[in-house]
């Protein structure tokens, strides 16, 4: 592709949905492959043909673009107001969404840097906040009050805070408490927020498992002023 467009081969890692049978049925893969195929198909930009794939009306066909674009490091797909975080009918690929992000940040910091940046291009008021929350907290860090920021920002105006917050509360403790992100309304969140703050007040929001962040890992609070973590 000429300018700015991308094509596969600018990524490290082809998706194996391209050319290889998936085996699991009801995986991701397995449910969108055909229906993004169809979408590419015949297209002369991948890049604009993916983007436009985000916003089919079957979930996971803009599910697997938009896993797609982020291979291709297109990370912008993910946030502002149209990012797939903000997007109510992405709910149920939140989690896989939020673990492909954490783990292209962990490749290393160039990685993490062009991750940054496209937060900061697409969400810039709140991008330091939005960057932090990918990095997960240790059980250190929520102790010295990580876990009240992460039940507070259940009840932030803006969609993908609540969203990175519910996952980071999600892989800490391994339930949402019917906690739903997606609802704008906060007195219709409240609810379920409650419950959150019981246990908060109850110092159950730890990890307990041999996967918990460290302090040497996780990454330290960022503002827009200080460098990267």
């Amino acid at each position: 592709d000429s300018g700015n467009q991308v094509s596969l081969s600018d990524v490290s890692a082809i998706p194996v949905w391209l050319d290889e049978p998936v085996e699991t049925a009801d995986s991701l893969e397995s449910l969108a492959r055909t229906g993004l195929l169809q979408l590419l198909r015949g297209n002369e930009s991948i890049e604009l043909s993916l983007r436009e794939a985000m916003d089919f009306r079957r979930a996971e066909v803009g599910a697997l673009a938009a896993r797609t674009m982020l291979l291709l490091g297109r990370h912008d797909v993910y946030f502002g107001a149209e990012g797939i975080f903000s997007q109510a009918k992405q709910r149920i690929y939140w989690p896989d969404h939020f673990a492909a992000m954490v783990r292209t940040i962990d490749r290393g910091p160039e990685s993490a840097a062009a991750v940054r940046q496209s937060i900061m291009q697409m969400d810039g008021a709140q991008a330091g906040e939005i960057y932090r929350l990918l990095w997960l907290f240790s059980n250190e860090q929520l102790a010295a009050g990580a876990d009240a920021a992460l039940v507070k920002e259940l009840d932030d105006s803006n969609t993908t805070i609540r969203v990175l917050a519910a996952e980071n509360l999600r892989l800490i403790t391994g339930n949402l408490l019917n906690y739903r992100a997606e609802t704008e309304t906060p007195a219709r969140r409240a609810t379920d927020i409650k419950k959150w703050e019981v246990k908060l007040r109850k110092g159950e929001i730890r990890w307990t498992n041999i996967a918990a962040p460290t302090p040497q890992t996780a990454a330290p609070v960022v503002t827009e002023a200080a460098g990267e973590p």
